[in-house]
């Protein structure tokens, strides 16, 4: 899969590791969501991890995901983010501390089966 990253430096080498170790592509790296929007939207990218921060994902990044067809999923780390992804409509989220198999696991759930479609 080609992944977009939307989260603090600090965070970003590991995580870009961690995906590249099994087997996907880190095709963006972003500094905010203003950034990654626009690189979502001229880039070939599957799915976008972004630290469910206000300064990392937001309301426009999300329209402009789903314009392209780019899956978000939100990293968590405490309350406030867990209370601004479910303000902002950001259901795939999984704990910023978690192993990769639970990011993997969201990536390979078939969104058409829990859509009814």
């Amino acid at each position: 899969m080609r992944v977009a990253l939307g989260v603090p430096h600090h965070l970003e080498e590991g995580l870009a590791a961690r995906a590249e170790r099994h087997g996907h592509a880190v095709v963006v790296r972003a500094g905010d969501a203003a950034e990654l929007a626009l690189n979502v939207a001229t880039s070939p990218v599957d799915v976008a991890i972004v630290a469910a921060t206000p300064t990392h994902v937001s309301d426009s990044l999300l329209a402009s995901c789903d314009e392209a067809g780019v899956r978000v999923i939100g990293l968590i780390t405490d309350d406030a983010d867990r209370r601004h992804a479910r303000l902002i409509g950001l259901g795939d989220t999984v704990l910023a501390s978690s192993d990769w198999a639970d990011i993997e696991r969201l990536l390979t759930v078939d969104l058409s089966s829990t859509l009814g479609s």
